[in-house]
Order: structure tokens, then C-alpha cells, then sequence
């Protein structure tokens, strides 16, 4: 649940796909494998460079590296099963949400291409490999829904897995066992987004959460747990449960946002998102919630953690860190308004209208407005997204509002957080 989640010529890469993956698949048996987390890196989204870029740093939040660098955005990474590289969404040459992956030696990124000719556009996020390396799912909203897709790792026989009309599927993670992929579904009848599991094959979808929003599943290395985003308290919080949905607990229980939970390889970390400390910052704590504490310190938004499994020593030896650049806005602290309800978006994140609780043509639409609670420019319909694009303002309401810019770019104006008397409810587009 990132909010730089978001988001985004190349030579077709097939024949290098083909060969084997880039040589990430096959791990150099020489190398003797260290298994201490000490041997393991924390990757993240950052814009403290003034634009939206991969990073990498220690579990401690030291030895930080700058991977990528460009003027574009580049989001939702997620590791080789090797450690010996990343796969992300970016985008390129005004094209959105590219299949990008990225070798820790060399670092040059690479287009992943595929044999299906839409494979690359409209955007494909949160895209992840299978534990063997053999396949990648991820979701994209290609078909006109958001939906879950897999393909084999050399972008062969795309198909979709969820293939739904009103739904969306999104935020696809891979059980250990390659066997099942935990997802994120927005049930536009119950207004919310519930974790759900199926097998690898789309079949036996099983529903385990239903209360609240929930997103950003992640299984523990040993598939017996998984931790999630949820918002069933009041404001999103982390919170684990068993792989089959039962015994759910809230590890952080606090007024403020945290999401984006990741394990670290040994099950006894969890890295997350929270913006506890006036601007969005990876913590790290014990998998029991204990231990809650700061690792990357720093005033520009830090997001989106996902952590190695235990990296070989070949891979430190191109992971030599630079200065990191300093901010080029820091971050304003955060406003608080006395009638908003808990804030959920942030500058740069994707968002949508959702279908009302209360039925009734006042609350059809979401209104925008030429400043806050200023005349209508236009109206956006339930299902919208949109991309928020400066910082909030308290209304004479009391209420958050926020800039907002249609994907198109043909609506730019104001719309408020939360329930105005002739307005919709906006909520962050989960990357």
C-alpha cells in the first residue's frame, strides 16, 4: 500500500529471456551461500532524489545505494528468487507501467518484452517471479479491469487468471511453494478490498479477510503465515494470520498509516511503511510486533520495502554504496484538518471513486472543484482513477482536500478526502 506506488526505444528481449533470464536463474555454485541477514538487503521506493527511484540499503537502514536514476518513475520492485536482481514497474517514453528488470551487477535496467503483443501496456504492476524462476504474475488493467496475469519467464503464454467484470485483482503474491498466489480483490458489492488466495492455475479462489480494506499480502519463507495491510481498526495497520485466514493479529495498532509488510528470509522480521513520524519511512520489527523501529531516517518519502532472500558474496561486490542525494522539496509535515477522517493519499499516488454506501444521485459522482470547496469543474464517475499531484489543503469544512489530475490529464482541480455533503469517497489506489 505505497503511496509512491506508484507508478512508471527498448529492444524486444526475447532471445536473452530465452537463454536464461539474464543468468539470474541459475545461482554460481562457487560462491558459498551466507545465510545471515547481515547477507540479505532491504530495496525501496524513494523520492528523495525530487523523483520517484529504486534503493537499497542494509536491514540496519545503512550502506544505502541509489539503483536507479532518470526522470521518470520507477515502482513496486520485487526480488529474483536468486537475489541477483529486481523486478519493477516504470515508466518509459510515455508509456506506463513497463516490466522492467534490473541486474545488481551492472545495473543496466532491461525491458522485459513477450510474445503476446499487449504484454507491455496498459501498466503491469507488482509483477513477481515464481520460486522457480520459471514464471512471473502480475496485475494489469490491459483487458479494461484489473486483473491477475502470469506468463512464463520468457514472456511465453500470457493468460489471465482472474478474468472478472466488475472486480479488481490486484497485488498478486507468491506462496513459497510456487502452489498458490495470495491477491487483493475490490468487491465493488461490499465497497472494499479483501485478500484472497487461489491456486497458480486461477481455479479455488478462497476468500480470508472481510472486514475493512486489506492489501499487500506477503507470505512468510515458510508459507505458514501471511502479513497484510488493514484498515478494519480504523486506519491501516499490519497485521499477520495464518495462511488459511484464521487467528488474525494487529502487530501495530496505531493512529497512523503502515503498510507494504515484507519478511525477512529467516521469518523473524517484518519490514514495513508508516508515516508515524510526519513523512513516509521503512521501520523494521520482530514478526511478533515487538522492537518497532526507524531505518531509513530521512525527510523525503521512503516506501515499498521488499526484502532479498540471502544474497551471495559475487552480488556485494557490485553493491558498493554511494552519497545518496539530498532532497530536492523536503517533505511538509503533514495536515491535519479537525472534520477529515484518517488521511490515506499522499502526493503521487494513483486513486479512485468508489461506489457509495448511501444511494442517491447527490453522491453519483466525485465532484471536482477550482480550489478547495470552489465551483465544479467536473465530475468524476465511481471507478475513476486519477493521480494526486500537489499537497492537501484544509477546506472551510474542515475537511482534506487535495489536487487531483484525471491519467488523461482532461480534469485538473480539487476533490475532498472523505464524505462532503455532494461528494464521493476517494481511496488510494493500492501500489
Amino acid at each position: 500500500m505505497s503511496t509512491l506506488r506508484y507508478p512508471r526505444s527498448i529492444p524486444l528481449l526475447l532471445s536473452l529471456l530465452t537463454a536464461g533470464l539474464f543468468g539470474y536463474a541459475s545461482v554460481n555454485a562457487s560462491v558459498e551461500q551466507q545465510t545471515t541477514l547481515a547477507n540479505s538487503r532491504i530495496a525501496f521506493v524513494s523520492d528523495r532524489d525530487g523523483d520517484v527511484e529504486l534503493y537499497m540499503m542494509s536491514n540496519d537502514g545503512s550502506q544505502v545505494l541509489q539503483l536507479t536514476e532518470n526522470s521518470t518513475w520507477d515502482s513496486s520492485a520485487s526480488w529474483l528468487p536468486d537475489g541477483r536482481g529486481l523486478l519493477y514497474s516504470a515508466d518509459r517514453d510515455n508509456r506506463s507501467g513497463l516490466l522492467m528488470q534490473l541486474p545488481l551487477i551492472g545495473r543496466s535496467p532491461l525491458e522485459i518484452s513477450s510474445a503476446e503483443p499487449d504484454v507491455r501496456s496498459p501498466g503491469t504492476y507488482f509483477a513477481e517471479y515464481s520460486p522457480d524462476a520459471t514464471q512471473i504474475a502480475f496485475a494489469s488493467s490491459r483487458a479494461n479491469e484489473d486483473d491477475i496475469y502470469i506468463m512464463n519467464a520468457d514472456g511465453s503464454n500470457l493468460r489471465n487468471l482472474t478474468n472478472t467484470t466488475l472486480d479488481k485483482e490486484r497485488m498478486p503474491s507468491w506462496s513459497p511453494d510456487g502452489t498458490h498466489l495470495a491477491f487483493s480483490n475490490f468487491v465493488f458489492e461490499t465497497v472494499d478490498f479483501d485478500i484472497y488466495t487461489m491456486n497458480a492455475d486461477g481455479s479455488d479462489w478462497q476468500r480470508l479477510t472481510g472486514r475493512g480494506d486489506d492489501y499487500d499480502a506477503s507470505w512468510s519463507p515458510d508459507g505458514t503465515r501471511i502479513a497484510y495491510a488493514s484498515d478494519r481498526d480504523g486506519n491501516f495497520d499490519i497485521f499477520v494470520m495464518n495462511a488459511d485466514g484464521s487467528n488474525p493479529v494487529n502487530l501495530t495498532s496505531n493512529e497512523w498509516i503502515d503498510g507494504s509488510p515484507t519478511w525477512s528470509p529467516d521469518g523473524e522480521f517484518l519490514a514495513f511503511t508508516t508515516n508515524r513520524d510526519g513523512n513516509y519511512e521503512i521501520y523494521v520489527m520482530q514478526a511478533d510486533g515487538q522492537n518497532q523501529h526507524n531505518i531509513s531516517h530521512n525527510p523525503a518519502d521512503d516506501e515499498a520495502p521488499s526484502w532479498s532472500p540471502y544474497l551471495l558474496d559475487d552480488i556485494f561486490a557490485a553493491l558498493i554504496p554511494t552519497a545518496t542525494p539530498s532532497p530536492v522539496t523536503p517533505t511538509p509535515p503533514i495536515v491535519t484538518c479537525p472534520a477529515a477522517p484518517p488521511r490515506r493519499l499522499n502526493v503521487g499516488m494513483r486513486a479512485y471513486v468508489v461506489v457509495p454506501f448511501v444511494e442517491g444521485e447527490e453522491r453519483r459522482n466525485l465532484r471536482v472543484r477550482n480550489q478547495p470547496n470552489g465551483e465544479v469543474l467536473g465530475v468524476l464517475e465511481p471507478g475513476t482513477d486519477f493521480t494526486i499531484v500537489g499537497q492537501p489543503q484544509c477546506g472551510g469544512d474542515g475537511l482534506l482536500w487535495w489536487e487531483i489530475e484525471t491519467l488523461d490529464g482532461t480534469l485538473h482541480g480539487w476533490s475532498v478526502e472523505g464524505f462532503a455533503p455532494d461528494d464521493y469517497l476517494m481511496i488510494p489506489y493500492p501500489y
